[in-house]
């Protein structure tokens, strides 16, 4: 539970990205362009803002243990609600040991969609219930 509670704020959204910046590409496998000057100052003062506004400002105006729940107990529940959509997909039966060579059937055949007729699916998930899409086309958000 505590991988769960840390895995999106600190690892997706800090270590996973600046692993993709420098590496140009996103957990090893999907490629990502090379930024401009600009677009990656705009990119590392996002991030900073974030990590600014999320774990260094609230130890500033709060309390320390108003600061610590500010802080932590948002993501802990972003991120728990995200690595249970992302397990749902890709920890069940046939997507569990299936591989292929074959970039885009590799991305098929590991991931599953799930509740597509479900508005809360949808809006729960932020439109990842559709899974096979996401990894055919990992850059369109």
């Amino acid at each position: 539970l505590l991988v769960w509670s840390i895995a999106s704020g600190i690892g997706l959204n800090i270590l996973s990205d600046m692993r993709s910046v420098v590496k140009l590409t996103y957990n090893n496998a999907v490629p990502c362009m090379q930024r401009s000057r600009s677009n990656l100052a705009a990119h590392l003062s996002g991030r900073l803002f974030y990590i600014s506004v999320a774990y260094v400002w609230p130890f500033f105006v709060f309390p320390i243990w108003k600061a610590l729940i500010w802080s932590f107990v948002p993501n802990a529940i972003f991120s728990m609600c995200f690595m249970l959509n992302s397990q749902i997909n890709h920890m069940v039966g046939p997507c569990i040991d299936a591989s292929s060579k074959n970039f885009y059937k590799h991305q098929i055949v590991t991931a599953q969609n799930f509740g597509n007729d479900s508005r809360l699916c949808y809006y729960f998930s932020g439109g990842l219930n559709y899974q096979i899409e996401h990894h055919l086309f990992p850059t369109i958000n």
